[in-house]
């Protein structure tokens, strides 16, 4: 049994092999933009922390800082993410 999935103008079905068609749910546009803005986001985010590795070496000769302190940055931003990521789930599951 294959399943298909189709997005049509906001709308997404699911067709079965068989035959079926069933319109699981109808998007309006008003609802899209929150799922755009936090894919955006999310490749900026992911677009500065990755950038920010290959520039160690760079970083680590024009503040003749060791080795070992220049992943505190990192560390800083995982831990922030991390609480933020706790704070917005407990929020998105509480409130519709």
């Amino acid at each position: 049994m294959k399943i298909y999935l189709i997005l049509e103008k906001f709308l997404i079905i699911i067709k079965f092999e068989e035959g079926f068609i069933i319109a699981l749910t109808k998007i309006d546009k008003k609802d899209l933009y929150p799922i755009i803005l936090a894919c955006i986001l999310l490749f900026l985010s992911i677009s500065c922390q990755n950038m920010l590795i290959p520039s160690y070496a760079a970083i680590q000769e024009e503040f003749n800082i060791p080795e070992a302190l220049i992943a505190i940055p990192d560390a800083f931003f995982v831990l922030v993410s991390a609480g933020f990521a706790l704070i917005w789930g407990y929020y998105t599951d509480r409130v519709n």
